[in-house]
């Protein structure tokens, strides 16, 4: 009996998914040793894109972070090879300007009810109507937020 010399497609798609899934998972867990091992600033701003031989590449989004990685690369390098059990020994930084890693979220501020008050009173002596509406809006959504908090 002779074995069947082509693949499948479905072996094939079996066979690339489960690669695939690895690499995913190897990815996962470069980026907890990288979270792990740098400083916060930095954290942030630093993602592994790749592992390729003994050959790490990170990206980061701006020139700024890019240095700072470079400037790190030994102990960079050093800690996930500890961490992971690799033998990394380049690291290669690429920057993107794409904004494709994660949405920056801004504290919420809240408003005061003094501030609340203050900016109504300031609506008051406005004369453009659009203005005036626009701060009158701004006031009652601090006090709209106040009262949901305190509900």
């Amino acid at each position: 009996m002779s074995r069947n010399k082509y693949v499948t497609p479905h072996r094939a798609s079996q066979y690339l998914a489960g690669q695939w899934a690895n690499q995913v998972q190897q990815l996962r867990l470069l980026d907890h040793s990288l979270k792990f091992s740098l400083p916060e600033p930095l954290r942030s701003h630093c993602w592994p894109a790749g592992l390729s031989g003994n050959q790490l590449t990170l990206i980061t989004d701006s020139s700024t972070w890019a240095t700072q990685l470079r400037y790190q690369q030994q102990q960079i390098l050093k800690q996930i090879n500890s961490d992971l059990g690799l033998k990394l020994i380049k690291l290669r930084v690429r920057i993107s300007s794409r904004q494709v890693f994660r949405k920056k979220t801004w504290p919420e501020r809240k408003l005061s009810q003094k501030s609340a008050e203050m900016i109504r009173q300031g609506a008051l002596s406005v004369s453009d109507p659009e203005l005036r509406a626009a701060l009158n809006k701004l006031a009652d959504t601090g006090s709209k937020r106040r009262k949901k908090l305190s509900d």
